[in-house]
């Protein structure tokens, strides 16, 4: 039988395993580094790749509206977008068709836009 990824991807990054939302309920800005390096670190399934990208842009999304992403990894993510977003062909259009309003402006978006895999 095997593994859920969400259930592999706790155990190996320490993460709270979730059945929903996996990758919002574990989001943290702090590990953004750790997170793109664990995601570029070896293969991962589709659906692995799906998870992490939830976390990974969840998060960005936190530092982002607290305004502790730095240059250097805005630069970084954009780069990632670019090179690895059709991983993660589910995710994307979720997260780029999110509305932003005053409640939830969702900043990330710009670097979807940035990154040229956003309208």
């Amino acid at each position: 039988m095997q593994q859920d990824p969400t259930t592999k991807l706790s155990e190996e990054l320490r993460l709270r395993p979730f059945s929903q939302d996996w990758g919002i309920a574990n989001a943290d800005p702090g590990r953004i580094d750790e997170f793109l390096r664990f995601y570029e670190s070896c293969t991962r399934s589709p659906s692995e790749h799906e998870a992490l990208a939830e976390l990974l842009l969840q998060s960005i999304n936190e530092a982002l509206e607290a305004n502790i992403l730095s240059e250097i990894q805005r630069e970084r993510v954009v780069t990632f977008l670019r090179t690895h977003s059709r991983e993660f062909p589910r995710q994307l259009p979720y997260w780029s068709a999110l509305v932003p309003s005053a409640a939830d402006p969702w900043p990330v978006l710009e670097l979807l836009r940035e990154a040229g895999v956003a309208a």
